[in-house]
């Protein structure tokens, strides 16, 4: 969900077809815990039900991925997996149907105090834009 959230991110302030490294830009903008933030107050903003579903779910599955990584003993079922999978799916689709207005809104919401923008400038200085495999 957080590369789905970057690319739609870049998508709609750049264009999947816009300047390459403005759209990594701007995809590089966003930050795990800055997204997490926007998407738990997402609900104050008079989001689509589309927008707050992706958000509600984005924060869940943010949960979910810290236990894995930190908690050694946590475990999901095959079933527990693959319901995650359908509600990531249908949520990035219910994200398609909205309105280009709501979701360049939502792009700025969860990047307007990202941190990641100074590692992708970074990246950028060092030659490493992510075009030749780096």
């Amino acid at each position: 969900m957080f590369l789905a959230l970057g690319r739609m991110c870049a998508d709609e302030l750049i264009g999947p077809d816009g300047p390459y490294k403005a759209w990594v830009e701007i995809q590089r903008m966003l930050s795990h815990s800055v997204a997490r933030k926007a998407c738990l107050e997402a609900e104050s903003v008079d989001f689509p039900p589309e927008i707050l579903k992706f958000a509600r779910l984005f924060v869940e599955l943010q949960a979910t991925r810290h236990l894995a990584d930190y908690n050694p003993v946590f475990e999901l079922s095959e079933s527990e997996v693959s319901s995650q999978i359908d509600d990531v799916k249908e949520c990035i689709s219910g994200l398609e149907k909205v309105d280009g207005y709501d979701l360049v809104a939502f792009a700025v919401w969860v990047l307007a105090s990202g941190k990641g923008i100074q590692e992708s400038r970074a990246r950028f200085r060092k030659g490493l834009d992510g075009r030749d495999g780096k």
